[in-house]
């Protein structure tokens, strides 16, 4: 799941990896869920463990849901859900995995995002609720 954390000026907040595979690369806010945890329960503490700032449910808004598959071949689904609320002021409140947070414009995103963030984005910007995707997206099945 992961929550587009949008200001009046339309950018979303993005963190760049320090580390790991992923090192130098922009994500959006969000993770898997934890065990018997409910979505809006996640992506309330993704926000705080990423940004610092706290979402209430209500503030929440899913934005669509993309299906998609891995090199490995698994299939994946990514929820994605955007707030234009939170209480505290956005900052890395996780340094050790994230060296800063980064405001983008979802429709102009900067060369260095992550595959599958700019799907995400792409998806946001269009509209469509429901959209598919495979990283790297040569795989088999991919276009649809």
């Amino acid at each position: 799941m992961v929550l587009l954390a949008l200001r009046p000026d339309g950018r979303t907040a993005l963190v760049r990896h320090a580390s790991g595979v992923d090192r130098g690369r922009l994500s959006l806010i969000g993770g898997r869920l934890e065990a018997a945890e409910w979505l809006d329960t996640a992506v309330r503490r993704e926000a705080f463990q990423s940004l610092g700032i706290r979402v209430e449910s209500q503030d929440i808004e899913f934005a669509g849901l993309l299906h998609y598959q891995c090199e490995s071949g698994a299939g994946r689904l990514c929820a994605l859900f955007t707030t234009q609320r939170w209480a505290g002021e956005p900052r890395n409140a996780a340094p050790g995995l994230h060296s800063e947070v980064v405001w983008a414009d979802p429709g102009g995103l900067p060369a260095d995002c992550h595959p599958l963030a700019q799907a995400v984005l792409d998806q946001y910007v269009a509209g469509t609720l429901y959209s598919t995707a495979a990283f790297p997206p040569d795989l088999p099945g991919a276009s649809r």
